[in-house]
């Protein structure tokens, strides 16, 4: 007996967590866990079927350092833009022709973002940005020498932005 015979390729996702209401046929996916496996696992059922997307970007320049994206200082930028395209080309095969991204992004990382949207979506595809503020923002204070940051934007882009829905 051929032991590979036996053995089970699996796709696992983290706890996945369906919303919406079935009947109806409005429903959708939360994802945790490695994004890039689950973004394989989801092409073998999902491909071509996903009308929105929301993804957030790992933040560089953040307070928290915990939190903040982790890589070599000398390439942070270099290496955020590679795992950023991974799970733009990863996510691409999913949407429908009617299909939005949404991507969440700090101000310091929204140009990077929109440019890489762009280049793997079609910079025709870019609909908008949405800037909204942060309510727990640190406001300027006396003797600051920068702005401080107190909003986020998201920004949208279409698989085929005449497809998309008025």
């Amino acid at each position: 007996l051929d032991q590979r015979s036996a053995e089970r390729r699996l796709h696992p996702l983290v706890d996945p967590a369906h919303y919406g209401d079935a009947a109806s046929g409005s429903s959708g996916l939360v994802v945790s866990g490695d994004r890039l496996e689950a973004l394989n696992t989801l092409r073998r059922r999902y491909a071509r079927t996903v009308a929105f997307a929301y993804l957030d970007a790992p933040r560089i320049e953040i307070d928290d350092k915990t939190a903040a994206f982790r890589g070599d200082p000398t390439y942070a930028y270099s290496t955020w833009l590679s795992v950023l395209r991974a799970h733009l080309e990863g996510v691409h095969p999913l949407m429908s022709r009617a299909g939005v991204l949404a991507m969440l992004a700090g101000d310091i990382e929204e140009p990077y973002v929109r440019l890489l949207l762009g280049d793997v979506f079609g910079r025709d595809s870019y609909i908008g940005t949405i800037v909204w503020q942060r309510s727990y923002g640190p406001r300027n204070m006396r003797g600051m020498k920068e702005f401080t940051a107190t909003h986020d934007c998201i920004v949208l882009f279409a698989v085929d932005k005449g497809a998309v829905p008025a």
